[in-house]
C-alpha cells in the first residue's frame, strides 16, 4: 500500500497546482481597431511571456487569479491589467506619443528623442482636424512653441505665413524650408506672377497670394518635426535660417493589409458681420449729409445686406481611400482621394484630386530600395479681397462692407454705380494646378557600422491662373472688358548621397553623417493681357478676342546648389552628448568669388537622471540640460543680383505698330554674400512619472548679419534700387511645453498639453544715415503705402533701429474739438480745423498736423503666442479641444479708414453714425457727418490679442473583434472656430493681408471673413 502513496500524493498535488492556474486569452489592438503583432504579454514579477500573432492573438497561463499581465509594444504605452479571474481580457494600446526612445527626423538621418541636443519640437496630428486642411501648414497653428501662424488670406487655398522664432530677414522671404520625405520644397512664397501686370491697370489690381505648399495632403502625414535652432539646422545650411519643418509620411504599420475609407461633410457659415448700416438707417444718414444724393421716399427705396447676399454657407466634402500592410520584405502605403472646399464667400472654393503611394522593398538583405510617388490636380476660385488701388469697387470683401445698402443704384455717385453682384456675374479668378512629386532611395548596409544611402527627388509644378473683369465690374467698364492669364512652370531636382555610419563600444557611441548634396531648380513664368473684348461670351477662355493686346512677358530663371555636409553625434553612456554639424553650400545665385560659404554648429546635453546621485530619484525619468550654437544662411535673392540684367520696352511707330527695344533695368552688384544668422540655444527637458509628465523649455538669442535687401541707389547711377548686404537685427526669445496625463486608467484618460512662447524682435543695424522722422533724428526707413487710393496713400509701417520690425506710424489723436472757439488756430496741412473734427496731437507745437507729429503708434509684434490641447478618453469615446492665440499685438484695420469715413455715399460702421458728433449731440468718439479720414492714426490701431477654441472634437469608435472583414466604424462631429475671445473689430485678428511683403506687416486691409464650420466623419477600417 505504501508504494502507492508518494505516486498519489504526487498527483493530488499536481491537481492542486493545475485548479490555481488557469488560461486567460484574449486580442491586442490599436486605438484604430487594429490587431497588434509582436505586442509582448508577461505576468508581472514572473518569468512567463508570449507574444500575440497575426491576428492579435494571445494565450498565456497564469499561475492564480491575482496576478497582473503587461502589455508592451514599442511606440505604445504599456499596460497593466489585473487578472481577477476574467477568462478573457482583450487590450487596446494607446500610442505613446513622448517616448524617450522614440525615433525622431532631424534631416539627413534620425536619432532617439532621448537623444537630442537641439531644439526640435514634434507636432501631433489628430485625423479628425488634419481632414479638414488642404495644406500642412496651417496644422502648425498652435501646435508648437516657438512657432507663430497667420493668415495671409482665410479663404480656400489662401497664404499661410509661419514664422519660427520671429521674423530673422527685412527680404520678404521669411519662411521656413519645408522637407517633405527628404524632397526639398521651397515653394510656400512661391506663385504666378499678376495676371494684369502690363494691362490698362498695370500691377495696381493686385491679386490675392495663393499657398505653394500643394501636394501634401495632410491625412497623409505621419509626423511632422519642427527644427528651431542653429544646432538643429545647421545641417541645411544656407536654408535653415527660418527653420526647418520635416513632413514624414505615412507607411504600413501592421502585418495584415489595412484598408481605410473616410468620409468628412462640412458645413459652414460666416462667423461675424461688420456692423454697418441697415437699409432704413443708411436713408437717415444721407438725408442728413450736406451733400450728396436725398431719399424723400424710403418705401420705394429696394434694401439689401451685401454681405449677407455675397455670402452663404458652405458645403464642403472629402473622401478619401487608402491601402497600407508590410511583410518581412515590403512596405507600402497608397492613398487617394477628391477634396471639395467650399468658401462662404460666393464663387469662392477649392476642388483637388490627389494621389500618393509609398512602397519600400528589401531586395536583399542588405539593400532596400523605396519609392515614392504623389500627384495633384488642384482647381481653385478666388475672388478680390486685398489690392493696391484701394478703391471701394475694386475689391469684393470691401465693397460688400461699403457698398450703399440699395439695389438700385441709378441715384448713386459713379463710383458706387457698379452693384456687387457683378462680381458673381462678371468676375472669374480661377487657377489650375499639376504637381508631381517623386522619389527614389536606396539603402545598403555595409556592415553594421556603415550604411550607404542615394537619394533622388524631382517636383514639377505646372500653374495657369486667368482672372477675368467682365463689363460690369469698375476695372471691367475701364478696360472694356479686361482678361489676364498668368502661367508657371517649375522643375526640382535635389539629389543626395550619404555615407551613415554608428558604433558602440564600451560605454561610447558614435554615430552620424558625411554627404554630398546637388540641387537644380528652374522656373519659367509668362503673363499675357488682353482688352476692349467686343463679347463677354468666353469670359477667361477669351485670350486673342480682345482688341488691345499687350506684348506678352516672360521670366526664365534656374539656379543650382551644390554641398558637402556632415555631422557627429557621440554619447558617453547616454549621460553626456555631444553633436558636431558642419555644411558647405556652393550657390550659383552668387559670383564666383563669394559662391561658397560654410555654416557651423555645435550643441551637447547632460542628462542629469544618469547620474549615481540620482538613481534613487524613481519619479525623474528624463532630466536633460541642453545647450547650442551655431550658423545658418539665407541666399533668399533674386538669381540675376549679381548680373547686369537687360530688360524690354515698348514704343509706339509712326505706322502705329510697336517697337521693342532694349535697356539695361538693373545694375549688378558682384560683391553680394550670404546672410548669415548666428544662434545660441540653452534647453531643458524634463519627464516624469514614467513619461506621464513632459515639460520642456528654451531660451535662444539669434542675430542676422549682412541683410540681403534692395535699397534706393544714387540718383546718378540711373538705377532705382541695388541689391545689398546691409543691416543686422536680433530675436531673442523663451518657449516652454508641458504634456502629460492628469488621469491614466484602462478606460479613462485624460491628456492636457500647452505650450507658450515669447519672441522680442529688434534692428540692430540698417546702415542708413540718419535722418528727421516727425521729431527725432533717426536711423530708420519708412515702408510702403497701403494702397494708391489717396485716402490710403500712406505707410504705416517703419523700421527704425533699436526697434522691432514694422512699427506703426502715424499721427495720435485726443478726442473730437468740441467747439470752433477750440479748433481756433489749429490747421491740418494748413487747412483750419473746426468743431466735429478729429483733434491730433501736435507734437512739435506749431499748431499744424502734419508729418512731423507723426509718432509709433502701435507695434504689430505679440508680446507672446500660445496653444492648449487637451484630450478626454473613456472606452471607445474621445473628447479633444484645442484653443490658441496671440496677445500684445497690434493691427492696423485699414479698412475703417473707409468704414468710418463719412464725406462719401459709402456704408459706413453703425456706431460711427450713431455716435457721431452733432452740435446738438457732442462726442468725443466719432467726429462729424462729412468728415474724411485721409491719414493713418491711433484710431485705426486695435488690439489683436485673442482667444479662439481653434477645434472640438467628439469621436466614438466602434470595434467589431468577430467580424472578419471590418476592424472599426469611426464617427466624429468636430467644431472648428467655435468663438474667438477679442477685442477686434474687423472679420479676424489673425491676420497679415500683405502677405510676404516685407513692407506692410500686421495690416487687415480687405481680409477674407472668419469660418465658423462643423464637420461629420465617418472612417472605416477593413
Amino acid at each position: 500500500m505504501k508504494k502507492y502513496l508518494f505516486p498519489f500524493i504526487f498527483l493530488l498535488a499536481c491537481n492542486v497546482t493545475l485548479l490555481a492556474q488557469f488560461s486567460v486569452k484574449g486580442v491586442v489592438r490599436d486605438t484604430e481597431g487594429i490587431p497588434l503583432t509582436g505586442v509582448t504579454v508577461r505576468i508581472s514579477k514572473t518569468q512567463t511571456v508570449t507574444t500575440t500573432n497575426l491576428d492579435g492573438f494571445y494565450s498565456i497561463i497564469v499561475p492564480d487569479t491575482h496576478h497582473e499581465i503587461e502589455f508592451t509594444s514599442i511606440g505604445f504605452i504599456t499596460q497593466t491589467i489585473r487578472i481577477d479571474g476574467k477568462p478573457v481580457i482583450d487590450v487596446i494600446l494607446k500610442e505613446d506619443t513622448q517616448r524617450l526612445d522614440e525615433i525622431v527626423v532631424i534631416g539627413y538621418g534620425a536619432v532617439k528623442r532621448s537623444d537630442l541636443t537641439g531644439s526640435v519640437a514634434s507636432v501631433k496630428l489628430d485625423k479628425d482636424q488634419s481632414a479638414f486642411f488642404s495644406s500642412p501648414d496651417v496644422l502648425l497653428r498652435g501646435k508648437a512653441a516657438g512657432v507663430h501662424v497667420t493668415a495671409g488670406n482665410s479663404a480656400p487655398g489662401g497664404a499661410i505665413n509661419v514664422r519660427i522664432r520671429g521674423t530673422s530677414t527685412l527680404n520678404g522671404n521669411a519662411e521656413p524650408l519645408y522637407v517633405v520625405d527628404g524632397v526639398i520644397m521651397d515653394s510656400a512664397m512661391e506663385d504666378v506672377g499678376s495676371t494684369m501686370s502690363g494691362g490698362t491697370q498695370g500691377s495696381s489690381t493686385r491679386q490675392e497670394v495663393q499657398n505653394g505648399l500643394t501636394s501634401i495632403n495632410p491625412q497623409d502625414i505621419e509626423s511632422i518635426e519642427i527644427l528651431k535652432d542653429a544646432s538643429a539646422t545647421a545641417i541645411y545650411g544656407s536654408r535653415g535660417t527660418n527653420g526647418v519643418v520635416l513632413i514624414t509620411t505615412k507607411k504600413g504599420t501592421t502585418d495584415k493589409a489595412r484598408i481605410t475609407f473616410s468620409s468628412v461633410l462640412d458645413v459652414g457659415t460666416i462667423y461675424k458681420y461688420i456692423p454697418v448700416l441697415s437699409g432704413e438707417e443708411y436713408v437717415e444718414y444721407i438725408n442728413q449729409k450736406s451733400s450728396g444724393p436725398s431719399y424723400n421716399d424710403p418705401s420705394s427705396l429696394s434694401f439689401v445686406d451685401w454681405q449677407k447676399y455675397l455670402t452663404k454657407n458652405s458645403l464642403s466634402q472629402q473622401y478619401r481611400i487608402s491601402a497600407s500592410g508590410r511583410t518581412d520584405k515590403s512596405n507600402y502605403f497608397i492613398a487617394g482621394g477628391y477634396l471639395q472646399n467650399d468658401g462662404i464667400v460666393k464663387t469662392t472654393g477649392l476642388n483637388q484630386f490627389d494621389l500618393r503611394a509609398n512602397v519600400s522593398y528589401n531586395l536583399t538583405p542588405r539593400l532596400k530600395l523605396t519609392a515614392r510617388y504623389n500627384t495633384l490636380r488642384r482647381i481653385n476660385n478666388m475672388t478680390t479681397g486685398t489690392d493696391n488701388t484701394g478703391g471701394l469697387n475694386t475689391s469684393m470683401i470691401r465693397q460688400m462692407v461699403t457698398q450703399p445698402p440699395l439695389f438700385t443704384l441709378d441715384d448713386l455717385e459713379d463710383e458706387y454705380k457698379y452693384s456687387p453682384e457683378a462680381w458673381i456675374t462678371d468676375y472669374v479668378d480661377k487657377s489650375t494646378e499639376f504637381r508631381n512629386i517623386a522619389s527614389i532611395a536606396l539603402d545598403y548596409k555595409i556592415s553594421d557600422v556603415f550604411t550607404f544611402y542615394v537619394f533622388g527627388g524631382y517636383d514639377n509644378r505646372n500653374k495657369e491662373r486667368a482672372r477675368w473683369y467682365g463689363k460690369k465690374t469698375y476695372t471691367g467698364a475701364t478696360a472694356n472688358g479686361q482678361l489676364g492669364i498668368a502661367l508657371l512652370q517649375t522643375e526640382s531636382i535635389n539629389t543626395e548621397a550619404m555615407l551613415f555610419f554608428d558604433k558602440t563600444f564600451g560605454g561610447h557611441h558614435f554615430s552620424g553623417t558625411l554627404g554630398v548634396t546637388y540641387d537644380y531648380k528652374t522656373s519659367k513664368q509668362y503673363r499675357m493681357v488682353n482688352e476692349n473684348f467686343f463679347t463677354e461670351a468666353l469670359g477667361i477662355y477669351g485670350m486673342g478676342y480682345g482688341d488691345n493686346s499687350f506684348p506678352n512677358r516672360a521670366n526664365y530663371y534656374n539656379y543650382q546648389m551644390f554641398s558637402g555636409l556632415g555631422r557627429l553625434n557621440y554619447s558617453y553612456k547616454s549621460k553626456y552628448l555631444l553633436t558636431l554639424t558642419g555644411r558647405l553650400d556652393g550657390s550659383s545665385r552668387f559670383a564666383k568669388e563669394n559662391r561658397f560659404s560654410f555654416f557651423s554648429s555645435v550643441a551637447g546635453a547632460w542628462r542629469i537622471d544618469k547620474e549615481a546621485f540620482m538613481s534613487n530619484i524613481k519619479a525623474i525619468n528624463n532630466f536633460k540640460l541642453r545647450a547650442g550654437w551655431g550658423q545658418t544662411g539665407n541666399q533668399a535673392i533674386d538669381p540675376f543680383f549679381t548680373k547686369d540684367v537687360y530688360t524690354n520696352g515698348y514704343y509706339g511707330t509712326p505706322e502705329a505698330g510697336v517697337m521693342v527695344a532694349m535697356y539695361l533695368g538693373s545694375i549688378a552688384n558682384t560683391a553680394l554674400m550670404w546672410e548669415t544668422t548666428e544662434q545660441t540655444n540653452v534647453g531643458l527637458d524634463l519627464s516624469l512619472f514614467d513619461n506621464r509628465i513632459n515639460f520642456s523649455a528654451d531660451a535662444y538669442y539669434k542675430i542676422t548679419d549682412g541683410m540681403l535687401q534692395e535699397i534706393d541707389a544714387p540718383l546718378s547711377s540711373g538705377f532705382k534700387t541695388i541689391a545689398v548686404n546691409l543691416g543686422s537685427m536680433s530675436n531673442r526669445g523663451l518657449e516652454f511645453s508641458l504634456d502629460g496625463y492628469v488621469i491614466n486608467t484602462r478606460n479613462f484618460s485624460w491628456n492636457l498639453g500647452g505650450n507658450i512662447s515669447f519672441n522680442r524682435n529688434k534692428i540692430l543695424h540698417l546702415g542708413l544715415n540718419p535722418s528727421v522722422f516727425g521729431t527725432q533724428e533717426m536711423v530708420a526707413y519708412i515702408g510702403s503705402n497701403i494702397a494708391s487710393s489717396s485716402d490710403l496713400a500712406t505707410a504705416p509701417n517703419i523700421f527704425i533701429e533699436g526697434h522691432p520690425i514694422g512699427l506703426f506710424w502715424g499721427y495720435e489723436t485726443d478726442g473730437i474739438y468740441q467747439s470752433d472757439e477750440e479748433a481756433e488756430g489749429h490747421s491740418y496741412s494748413g487747412t483750419p480745423r473746426k468743431a466735429g473734427d478729429v483733434r491730433f496731437v501736435d507734437q512739435n507745437g506749431d499748431n499744424d498736423i502734419n508729418a512731423l507729429d507723426k509718432v509709433i503708434i502701435g507695434d504689430p509684434n505679440p508680446n507672446f503666442t500660445y496653444g492648449l490641447n487637451t484630450t478626454l478618453h473613456y472606452k471607445q469615446l474621445s473628447l479633444n479641444m484645442f484653443f490658441y492665440g496671440t496677445y500684445g499685438n497690434d493691427v492696423l484695420n485699414a479698412n475703417l479708414i473707409k468704414e468710418t469715413s463719412t464725406h462719401t455715399s459709402n456704408n459706413i460702421r453703425r456706431e460711427a453714425y450713431k455716435q457721431a458728433w452733432r452740435e446738438d449731440a457732442p462726442s468725443n468718439t466719432y467726429p462729424r457727418i462729412g468728415y474724411r479720414f485721409q491719414e493713418v492714426s491711433d484710431r485705426f490701431i486695435e488690439d489683436g490679442s485673442f482667444f479662439r477654441m481653434g477645434s472640438l472634437t467628439l469621436a466614438y469608435r466602434i470595434l467589431f473583434e468577430k467580424v472578419n472583414w471590418l476592424s472599426s466604424i469611426d464617427l466624429s462631429i468636430t467644431g472648428h472656430n467655435l468663438f474667438t475671445l477679442t477685442k477686434y473689430s474687423g472679420f479676424n485678428p489673425e491676420v497679415n493681408s500683405f502677405s510676404n511683403d516685407p513692407t506692410r506687416i500686421g495690416i487687415d486691409f480687405g481680409g477674407y471673413p472668419t469660418t465658423r464650420s462643423f464637420s461629420f466623419g465617418l472612417s472605416l477600417t477593413f
